[in-house]
């Protein structure tokens, strides 16, 4: 209403609960009032466009608080890519066994290239800890972008918060230093 003050309308949707629309529109009908003007379908899609992009624009701004987790999209992609970068390559592929020897457990999995820490996420997955427990110590990639599991947005930043390391490239080997979490 105030973003558009000459529309008669406060609720543009006729389930927006808005009783001065509809006694106005209602006095249209018997011919109390005329020549309503409404705002163009396009201008009210702009108008939200850019009502959602300054709200995003505040959650951003707020993001230093979030646990975006090491290289979570956290709208900085420069941020992001550094601290994913950071992250140790752990021998997924060639040492598994160090793989579990280093985070003290075997409930870890492979995912987008990231070696990711599930213990404490196990009995919260909406799946079940069943279904990724048939995953643990492998690459999930495949099964958590399959066309029956594909998770949402949300799944995905939380998957973020979990990383730990990167996998090792496929046939890339390892070295006692990766073990230990330093880089070749």
């Amino acid at each position: 209403h105030h973003e558009f003050p000459k529309d008669y309308r406060n609720g543009i949707r006729p389930t927006d609960y808005d009783p001065t629309k509809f006694l106005i529109w209602l006095a249209s009908k018997v011919g109390l009032a005329s020549d309503l003007f409404t705002v163009t379908d396009d201008e009210i899609q702009k108008a939200m466009i850019i009502a959602a992009e300054a709200h995003a624009a505040t959650l951003r701004a707020a993001g230093n608080r979030l646990d975006w987790g090491p290289g979570g999209d956290s709208g900085d992609v420069n941020a992001s890519a550094a601290t994913a970068a950071a992250l140790p390559i752990l021998p997924t592929s060639s040492d598994p066994a160090a793989v579990t020897n280093r985070l003290g457990h075997a409930d870890w999995l492979v995912l987008d290239g990231f070696v990711l820490d599930v213990a404490g996420f196990l009995d919260r997955h909406p799946g079940g800890a069943r279904v990724l427990r048939g995953l643990l110590g492998k690459d999930a990639t495949k099964a958590f972008y399959g066309s029956l599991n594909y998770h949402s947005v949300s799944a995905r930043t939380h998957a973020a918060t979990l990383r730990v390391g990167r996998a090792e490239a496929a046939g890339s080997g390892s070295s006692a230093a990766n073990a230990d979490g330093a880089e070749e």
